[in-house]
């Protein structure tokens, strides 16, 4: 479960364990998460990123072991497992060659480059 707090604060509630707990993310100016937190303020994971949003490493800050699963990516966007690409709303972006495989919903109206970067 996501939510925002008033303050801003993007959280995500993992109920997957025997006890839910909270974690707090941390997120550059694009919105990209660069760490996330638990409720105490200990450091449960940790990104790096190429220059078009492809995780390059993703460790729990002591190890190499993800300890808390990240489900957001690049500016925000989800990440499908299944395609191993960034799902943004309305269409999927490919870190990997840092473009967007699908049109932009809403054509030429946002330029004549309907897959932009």
């Amino acid at each position: 479960m996501l939510q925002a707090t008033g303050s801003g604060t993007v959280l995500y509630t993992d109920y997957r364990l025997s006890e839910p707990t909270l974690y707090y993310f941390q997120a550059d100016h694009l919105g990209t998460p660069l760490e996330v937190t638990d409720s105490d303020g200990n450091l449960a994971w940790v990104g790096h990123y190429s220059v078009w949003g492809q995780l390059r490493k993703a460790n729990d800050g002591s190890s190499d072991n993800i300890t808390t699963d990240n489900p957001f990516c690049f500016q925000g966007q989800y990440h499908d497992t299944e395609t191993e690409l960034h799902y943004n709303r309305h269409r999927y972006y490919d870190p990997e060659i840092g473009r967007f495989i699908t049109q932009d919903p809403i054509g030429l109206m946002g330029g004549e480059n309907l897959y932009p970067r």
